[in-house]
């Protein structure tokens, strides 16, 4: 039997799409641990999960911070649990765990791919989008760091397809549950989670609500939701019962708790600092294009929708996504840079679906205006993470540390070193503040514990130098860097100082400022 032009057609695209992937993953794993820098959260996730497989235990908090209010829970367990897992099959280091990210990154471009073919676009179309999603620079930084957002992603991007595909077609009662249950992980692998659910509960709402039913689909999928998140907020409870108490403190810190006024005002200044650069210590991709993009094709959405039901049929379910999603992460206000991404999938499907509407009776021009907006994202991705790679070098900072650390010494150091050294052994300037509040100096600090080395950044001089300012990041180092500095010159001898743009000084607005330099200091005497 000779196959269909169709069917010719199908398999040359899946081909091309195969081809392309391989492709993209060779070059994301070569320069995976070259962009973007090495953040502290990406130690602190992975020691966590390290200290898990150590100790035999789900119920620890992270060994590295011993004074720094830490409760264990559950809710990003299963994040954990996986990442554990991970370690075991391919060994502890930052190029392993960032390799579990980029697992999901493809994994997310492939069902991303089916998102758009279940919103009824053409192959050629759908295999557009999926290449402009994959070329996005914010897409590729989930992808490399070693975080759950680029889980969370794949997991959105899971609950759209399966949701749209409700709306779409008739399914099975149990299809809604297995959804929620889908989202419900989220939930388990970090505290935005709840974004992903408000997704798929969107959109079953509107189905219900389209099709003139009642809610039972709805509540179905709010059923099997809700069981998963009462699921890990029930282990939470069993790991510490003041949990709830101990959780909202914590959230305090971060403006959880401020009011629905404050917490608005803080989004609209959480894209305005995504547009001017302005960050802590996190990379700040410049986003501006997509985030005028996105505007304008929601924009062009709505209008669109006004004027065509079958349009309006297909972009509903996103636009209520979108809606839902922007309403809980207000609720929840937590704004951490990293996560604009999950907004990401659901605003470029939305984007592809528009365009393919305003073109519809020219598909081959379609196709040509998403890959040359592809072309375009691939050439600012590509100048961006150029001019990342030649700031410093994970390798080069790591490797002047290891030639004079032995592995198994106790350390005092940033978490950014933490790969370096035997778990358990190393200690976050994050300590100080917190045991100088308890009455603990530096310099019983370092006796208590047995540190042997400590790896001093000039970053700590330079934050206390301009107090209270950066506080923020390891406390208020006022009541700490004149002990420090003392039993630094009286109990400690200098073996090395080297230079770090990044690695020496964590504030991004500062890196490049200067050649940074870094201390290592060795005990030589007795407390």
């Amino acid at each position: 039997m000779i196959p269909s032009p169709a069917y010719r057609r199908s398999l040359f695209i899946t081909a091309g799409l195969t081809i392309y992937l391989c492709l993209w993953a060779i070059l994301q794993i070569r320069i995976l641990t070259l962009f973007p820098f090495v953040h502290s959260d990406e130690p602190w996730l992975s020691g966590l999960s390290r200290w898990m497989l150590t100790t035999g235990r789900l119920d620890v908090t992270e060994p590295f911070f011993d004074t720094y209010p830490r409760s264990p829970h559950a809710i990003k367990l299963l994040f954990h649990l996986l990442q554990s897992g991970w370690i075991t099959l391919f060994g502890y280091s930052i190029r392993s765990v960032r390799m579990l990210s980029l697992c999901f990154g493809m994994l997310g471009l492939i069902q991303f791919y089916r998102l758009l073919r279940t919103l009824q676009l053409p192959r050629t179309a759908a295999a557009a989008g999926m290449i402009w999603l994959s070329c996005d620079i914010q897409f590729i930084y989930a992808a490399h760091m070693a975080r759950q957002e680029i889980i969370l992603v794949f997991l959105l991007i899971t609950v759209l397809l399966r949701s749209i595909d409700f709306h779409t077609h008739e399914r099975s009662p149990v299809f809604p549950v297995i959804t929620g249950v889908i989202a419900g992980l989220a939930f388990g692998m970090h505290p935005n989670g709840v974004i992903i659910g408000a997704a798929g509960l969107s959109i079953y709402l509107l189905s219900d609500l389209q099709h003139h039913r009642s809610a039972q689909h709805t509540i179905r999928y709010a059923a099997g939701l809700g069981t998963v998140m009462a699921l890990f907020l029930g282990i939470s409870l069993l790991m510490n019962l003041s949990f709830f108490t101990d959780y909202a403190a914590y959230g305090q810190t971060l403006g959880v708790s401020e009011n629905l006024l404050t917490k608005i005002t803080r989004y609209l200044q959480f894209f305005q600092k995504l547009i001017y650069r302005v960050s802590g210590t996190y990379h700040t991709p410049f986003i501006t294009p997509q985030l005028v993009l996105f505007c304008c094709s929601i924009i062009a959405a709505l209008v669109s929708a006004r004027y065509s039901r079958p349009f309006r049929h297909k972009a509903l379910p996103l636009l209520a996504a979108l809606a839902l999603m922007q309403v809980v992460f207000i609720l929840i206000g937590r704004y951490g840079q990293p996560s604009v991404v999950l907004f990401f999938p659901a605003v470029y499907a939305l984007t592809v679906l528009t365009i393919g509407h305003l073109l519809h009776r020219r598909a081959p021009a379609v196709v040509l205006l998403i890959l040359i907006a592809s072309a375009a994202a691939a050439v600012l991705s590509a100048a961006q993470i150029s001019d990342e790679i030649d700031q410093s070098s994970y390798e080069d900072y790591t490797g002047q540390i290891t030639r004079i650390i032995p592995e198994d010494a106790v350390v005092l150091a940033n978490l950014n070193t933490e790969y370096l050294f035997t778990a358990g052994h190393l200690y976050d300037w994050r300590n100080l503040a917190p045991a100088a509040e308890q009455g603990i100096s530096a310099e019983q600090y370092i006796a208590q514990r047995g540190i042997e080395y400590v790896i001093y950044p000039e970053e700590l001089d330079w934050i206390h130098a301009n107090r209270p300012v950066w506080n923020g990041i390891y406390g208020n180092m006022a009541q700490v860097h004149p002990g420090l500095q003392q039993v630094l010159n009286d109990r400690f001898e200098l073996l090395y100082t080297g230079t770090s743009a990044v690695y020496a000084m964590r504030i991004v607005r500062y890196q490049q400022d200067r050649p940074w330099k870094f201390s290592i200091y060795r005990i030589i005497a007795d407390p």
